[in-house]
């Protein structure tokens, strides 16, 4: 007659090869007879689990845990079905007695970190992940978790520094790469391929360049993103260029282009953000020509102010030459019904939601060629700003607009106008060219009736990274 040890050998084989009817059959014959034998009471679980039978599983893992309480895979398994059930408090105390029991036991420490992260208790995911790492830093699913919680916490670069070294482990893994892939694309703004295909825009930069730049110069591109102006500084023929760019991945990827097209010994890339630059440390000397393209459809939103004063004060020369060299910022006053209704609410069947509003955007991305609205004035200087001799602290202007139609005064459309270098101009005004700025509209807070002939008075402000306008009271 076999022994126990015989019979278990057995299930445990049949078990293994898929037979699991059968195995099932000879677990309980053996735990009939023997119903504390922990080895026995764990396959046992692990069959039940394998069957979705998960309340029966917790039952034979918790009887084998208290006949075997130093084996890790017992309660490591335990918190697998846990896990399964959704009961993640649960799942992490036992994953919890794994590692107390097995300190290096980085499946543990993995799965610990998946059920802290279910709990958003994510400071402590993170660490359990960190601690699975220094066990096998080849731990390509460690590595994939640690990148999907990073980007839970707003981490795009680290989590996608984690992609790239999972895909490291495993270059043939197209979920990884796709992974990676989307994570490059979250950190990288899609209007960057418009501005890139804005042939207009991208002429007037050229031709700047190539009339400014001398054969001595040291040309900083601030937001080098591609590296399309530091390449147009390159050939126009200066000494140097260095491209700063702060996020990191387009950076890598400006580095990769300028190498590709040949003009890596004249450029040179830094992922740092401008205010970050040190001369001597990240240049040489200081740059006698800042080129800089960090503008978006308000003008002043990227920052460009802060930017280029820091630049006069740490980066440039005295007398550098500075492309673009001023802004002038216009406006139009417009009755915007269509459009308006759009961006806030009134009421909807009967239900005053008006209240609603305080969530709405006071400004908004516009364009004047196709949405519709009704002009009420002619085109006005707003303000101008010299790009060598910007203001500090806010700028208010007090306008009388003369009203040129009958009409509802709703919003201020506003685009602007750059002098880059000399006689060199663009606008992101004009609507027969392909203009990837737009327009952008600001709504009043009160709206009001108007007539041909009238004044409208408004002041207009902005700081060094907004513009506002606000009716007289």
């Amino acid at each position: 007659m076999p022994t126990i040890d015989e019979i278990a050998n057995q299930a445990i084989s049949l078990h293994q090869s898929g037979q699991l009817d059968e195995a099932c059959s000879l677990y309980d014959q053996i735990l009939s007879d023997s119903p504390d034998h922990a080895e026995i009471l764990f396959y046992r679980g692990a069959l039940s689990a394998q069957r979705g039978e998960f309340e029966a599983a917790i039952q034979f893992f918790s009887k084998a845990e208290i006949g075997a309480p130093n084996i890790a895979d017992i309660p490591f398994n335990l918190g697998v079905v846990f896990k399964e059930l959704g009961r993640y408090e649960e799942s992490a105390e036992s994953y919890k007695k794994a590692i107390h029991i097995q300190n290096d036991f980085s499946d543990a420490h993995n799965n610990l970190g998946y059920v802290l992260q279910c709990l958003n208790r994510l400071d402590e995911a993170s660490e359990a992940y960190q601690k699975a790492l220094e066990i096998d830093p080849g731990y390509v699913a460690v590595r994939t978790n640690l990148a999907i919680l990073l980007k839970q916490c707003g981490d795009h670069l680290g989590a996608a520094e984690q992609f790239k070294q999972a895909l490291d482990l495993d270059p043939d893994n197209t979920s990884l790469q796709d992974d990676l892939q989307n994570t490059y694309r979250e950190m990288v703004p899609s209007w960057h391929f418009p501005m890139l295909n804005d042939s207009i825009r991208n002429d007037v930069y050229n031709e700047a360049l190539s009339r400014a730049v001398k054969p001595d110069d040291i040309v900083l591109d601030i937001g080098t993103g591609s590296g399309l102006l530091a390449m147009m500084a390159a050939k126009a023929g200066a000494k140097h260029v260095y491209g700063c760019e702060i996020v990191k991945p387009i950076a890598e990827m400006a580095k990769s282009i300028i190498k590709k097209n040949g003009f890596s010994e004249k450029i040179t890339i830094i992922d740092k953000g401008s205010t970050e630059l040190q001369i001597g440390h990240d240049m040489p000397c200081r740059a006698t020509l800042l080129v800089s393209e960090i503008l978006d459809i308000g003008l002043l939103g990227e920052g460009v102010l802060p930017s280029l004063k820091h630049a006069q004060r740490s980066l440039i020369t005295e007398n550098a030459v500075m492309i673009p060299e001023s802004g002038t910022v216009w406006g139009m006053l417009v009755n915007c019904d269509t459009f308006k209704k759009m961006n806030t609410v009134d009421s909807v069947h009967g239900f005053n939601l008006q209240a609603f509003n305080y969530f709405s955007q006071i400004s908004h991305g516009f364009n004047l060629e196709n949405d519709e609205h009704v002009p009420l004035s002619e085109p006005f200087k707003i303000f101008s700003i010299n790009f060598k001799n910007i203001p500090d602290g806010t700028q208010s202007f007090e306008l009388n607009i003369p009203v040129t139609a009958d009409g509802k005064a709703q919003a201020i459309v506003t685009w602007f106008d750059l002098q880059l270098f000399g006689d060199i101009e663009f606008s992101t005004r004009k609507g027969e060219r392909h203009n990837h700025w737009r327009q952008i509209i600001y709504f009043m807070e009160n709206e009001i009736d108007v007539r041909k002939n009238d004044i409208f008075p408004i002041t207009a402000s902005h700081t060094d990274k907004k513009i506002f306008f606000k009716q007289p009271t």
